[in-house]
């Protein structure tokens, strides 16, 4: 059972900017493994899709874990 807030929620708070095409992610983990650059991973998703996309923060009623974002 996943917790959070709705994308859209907190789009409709920030106002992105006109034009916008993409919403852009930055996790807490760093790539660290295998020889990584010790950057935090990250991403981005098409605007047109943010429709159902939770920010969760929990997962089973507890804190999410590192290890799931």
């Amino acid at each position: 059972v996943w917790g959070g807030v709705w994308l859209t929620d907190v789009l409709a708070q920030v106002v992105p900017t006109a034009g916008a095409q993409h919403v852009c992610f930055r996790g807490a983990d760093v790539a660290t493994a295998g020889g990584g650059t010790g950057e935090l991973y990250g991403g981005s998703i098409p605007v047109t899709d943010v429709a159902g996309a939770l920010l969760a923060f929990t997962m089973n009623e507890q804190p999410l874990p590192r290890e799931h974002g």
